[in-house]
This record gives structure tokens, sequence and C-alpha cells, in this order.
């Protein structure tokens, strides 16, 4: 009795000892990714000063108040694309092989509605860019 016993707490801590080595070898993979916008009223002009949320995290920096083309450093078709806003490098933890986690975006103006855009980020090589035209429509 007193072996069958020891035999089961042995194969119990040995699947648990597994399990837990097989948990911390699946290394979670930090993403990076870089977000641009061209941020504009309806008509298409720039709006400046307006805030800009990534992923619940208010960016320092506000959208420029022109635009400005996009240069070097981003994927080649891209450039020359007018934005005024770029975010810095920023990172996502992809939990397992084949999770996606949502990225939401939000851009604010006193005067302005807001506006929320996103995109679905899972594991890719290097770091992933989006872009996207942002209209902000007149309201409060």
């Amino acid at each position: 009795m007193r072996t069958a016993g020891l035999v089961l707490g042995l194969t119990l801590l040995a699947t648990f000892v597994g399990c837990s080595a097989a948990l911390n070898n699946e290394a979670l993979n930090e993403q990076p990714y870089r977000v641009v916008l061209m941020v504009s009223d309806l008509e298409g002009a720039p709006i400046g000063g307006a805030s800009v949320w990534i992923d619940n995290e208010l960016m320092t920096a506000k959208t420029a108040a022109s635009f400005t083309p996009l240069g070097g450093g981003f994927p080649s078709e891209w450039q020359g694309w007018p934005q005024n806003f770029t975010s810095p490098t920023l990172e996502i933890t992809i939990d397992f092989e084949g999770d996606e986690d949502h990225v939401e975006i939000i851009v604010a103006k006193l005067g302005y509605r807001l506006s929320r855009v996103g995109f679905d980020l899972g594991d890719v090589a290097g770091t992933f860019f989006f872009r996207a035209a942002v209209p902000l429509e007149p309201g409060s």
C-alpha cells in the first residue's frame, strides 16, 4: 500500500513537473509593430494636435498639423504616403503559436468625434506595420 502511494505520488509529481516544463518551454513572443496614420478632417485636410491611444496606451506624440511623405524604414510600397503620425516601435505578446491579438487605435481631438480603427496581429517575421487613413467628423 505504501509503495503504491509512493508510485502514485511520484507519477503525479512527474506529471506536474512535465506540464510545468512544457509551459516554460513555450516561449512567449514579443511581436514588434508600428502604426502610421493619416488623420484628417472630412475634406482631407490634416488635423494636428489629436491624441492617439494604441492598445490602451496614450502616445506621447500627437498628430502633426501637416502631412509628410512616409520615408525609409517602412515598406517600400508605402514610401511617399502622406502621414501625420507614426508610432514608436511597440510590442504585443503573442502567447502561443497561432495566437492573434487585436490592437485598437483611438484618435480623438476636442471638437471632433473620436475614431477607432484596429487590426489583428499574430506572430510574423520582423516588425509588423499598420497604416490607416482616419478622417475625424466634427462633433463633440
